[in-house]
């Protein structure tokens, strides 16, 4: 689970121009992250996700990539 750069991150390396689905809903990353510097010095990182389809509701929500599954 660790990232090249002490980086906590997930199996799948983020891509703002891919979609994910997320909670039975299609999403895409706005390209904002957040970060927190753990004791190990480590950092985890969030990122910001937002629906694909009007349909679904305008929201925006902060999640780890590993709560995410790349559409192919």
């Amino acid at each position: 689970m660790s990232h090249d750069d002490d980086t906590i991150d997930a199996a799948i390396k983020p891509d703002i121009n891919s979609s994910y689905v997320y909670d039975d809903c299609e999403v895409k990353l706005t390209g904002r992250t957040a970060t927190q510097t753990l004791r190990s010095g480590k950092t985890l990182m969030i990122y910001e996700i937002t629906p694909v389809h009007p349909m679904n509701g305008v929201w925006k929500k902060w999640i780890s990539m590993s709560n995410l599954y790349k559409v192919d």
